[in-house]
């Protein structure tokens, strides 16, 4: 729905359920504002393609280590399908009371990776175990060889080679 944001002094209100009334407290002075309101939306829409996976990973399983087989998965596509591993992402949902797995392609309008990964599951399987199997890091952590890189470094300390290749034992 957007936001309502004073032109003057940047007071903003989100529009749903919010009524503007003709004046407002300023936003940094302690005095009413004289300012009027425009409607932002700080949001787009985001059309590419995907892939959701459910490998029937149950509520249970901590995100974390959900997160650390994603980021397997996204490894061993790029590894075994030749895709620069900056054209596709992934995340976590939740879908029927079971974890997802979803693969995105970060190219505006898709550029099909997500969809030769579906196509090739069982080979980024493969590829996402040989990678993090054969890294020289400690399964209790995870490196740049394996699992982390520069987009997902707020979840650096929850990446485990451990998580991820006992998910993909489950799923193999």
């Amino acid at each position: 729905a957007g936001y309502y944001v004073c032109q003057w002094c940047g007071r903003g209100y989100p529009v749903a359920g919010q009524k503007l009334t003709a004046s407002h407290q300023h936003l940094w002075k302690n005095q009413e504002c004289g300012g009027s309101f425009e409607r932002f939306s700080l949001g787009h829409s985001y059309e590419t393609d995907l892939v959701s996976l459910d490998l029937g990973i149950d509520m249970s399983v901590p995100i974390a280590r959900v997160r650390s087989l994603t980021y397997a998965l996204l490894e061993g596509a790029a590894r075994e399908l030749g895709i620069a591993r900056d054209e596709i992402d992934g995340t976590v949902s939740v879908t029927g009371g079971k974890r997802q797995i979803v693969l995105f392609d970060t190219v505006p309008a898709g550029a099909g990776h997500s969809l030769a990964i579906a196509d090739r599951i069982e080979d980024v399987m493969h590829g996402a175990h040989r990678r993090v199997a054969l890294c020289e890091c400690g399964e209790e952590t995870s490196c740049s060889a394996c699992l982390r890189n520069y987009r997902n470094q707020i979840f650096h300390e929850d990446l485990t080679r451990r998580d991820a290749l006992n998910l993909l034992a489950t799923v193999l």
